[in-house]
C-alpha cells in the first residue's frame, strides 16, 4: 500500500517536472547564451574594451562608454545593412571576400562562415537550393541518424563505390561542423528546410520541428 502511494506521488511529481522542463530548458539555454555572449562581447572583455573605447568617443562618462560604443556599433550595422540592401556595397564587399579568402588559415575558414551565413537570407535562391538538409543513417537503415547539410548533389567515386559529401554542422553555432563523404545509400532526404535544421541545432534539440516529432 505504501509502496502504491509512493509510486502515485513520484508520478505525479515526474509529471509535473516533466510539463515544467520545456521550459526550463528554454530558461537554461538563453542563461548560456546571455553568459557567453557576456563573456565574449560584454564589459571586460577584449571586445567589451573596445566598445567602450568606441564610445568614449561620442561620451565623456566610463558608466555610459560601454553602452555608447554598443549604440555606435549598431547603427554602423544598421547603415551597412542599408547600403547593401541598395547594391551600392556589392563591388567593395566581392573584393574584400576575394582578398580574405587568399589568407592561408583564415581563407577555408571565412569561405565555411560565408557559405553558411548565406543559407540563412532568403535573397540566395541559389545557396538554398545546393545546400540540402539530409539525415546521415550511419551504418545504414536503422543506424545512428545524424542531420546534416548536403553542399551539392554530386555523388563521389572512392574506389568504385558512391559516396555523397555532407557537413555535419555543430551546436549550438552550426557553422562548424565536420565534412564527410557518407556511402550514397546511408543519405537520406531529411524533407527539411534550412531554418528548421539552424533552429534544431542552435537551440541544442530542445526546438524539434513539428515534422520529426512521432504521432
Amino acid at each position: 500500500m505504501f509502496s502504491r502511494a509512493m509510486k502515485h506521488v513520484g508520478g505525479t511529481l515526474l509529471a509535473g517536472v516533466l510539463a515544467f522542463l520545456p521550459l526550463l530548458l528554454t530558461i537554461l539555454l538563453i542563461i548560456w547564451l546571455g553568459e557567453t555572449l557576456h563573456d565574449y562581447i560584454g564589459p571586460g572583455s577584449m571586445i567589451g574594451d573596445w566598445l567602450r573605447e568606441l564610445g568614449l568617443s561620442v561620451v565623456t562618462s566610463e558608466g555610459f562608454a560601454y553602452f555608447a560604443g554598443v549604440a555606435v556599433l549598431l547603427s554602423g550595422l544598421w547603415f551597412t545593412g542599408v547600403l547593401v540592401k541598395a547594391s551600392l556595397l556589392d563591388w567593395t564587399l566581392s573584393l574584400m571576400d576575394r582578398a580574405i579568402l587568399r589568407i592561408p588559415l583564415v581563407g577555408p575558414i571565412y569561405g565555411l562562415v560565408g557559405r553558411f551565413a548565406k543559407l540563412l537570407q532568403p535573397s540566395k535562391g541559389t545557396e538554398l537550393q545546393a545546400m540540402t538538409p539530409v539525415w546521415c543513417l550511419f551504418g545504414g537503415p536503422g543506424g545512428t541518424a545524424v542531420l546534416a547539410l548536403m553542399p551539392s548533389t554530386e555523388v563521389v567515386t572512392i574506389e568504385g563505390a558512391r559516396y555523397r559529401p555532407v557537413l555535419i554542422p555543430s551546436a549550438p553555432v552550426p557553422v562548424g561542423g565536420g565534412l564527410l563523404f557518407l556511402p550514397e545509400a546511408w543519405v537520406k532526404d531529411a524533407h527539411l528546410g534550412i531554418d528548421d535544421l539552424t533552429s534544431l541545432y542552435v537551440s541544442m534539440g530542445v526546438s524539434l520541428p513539428a515534422k520529426l516529432l512521432a504521432t
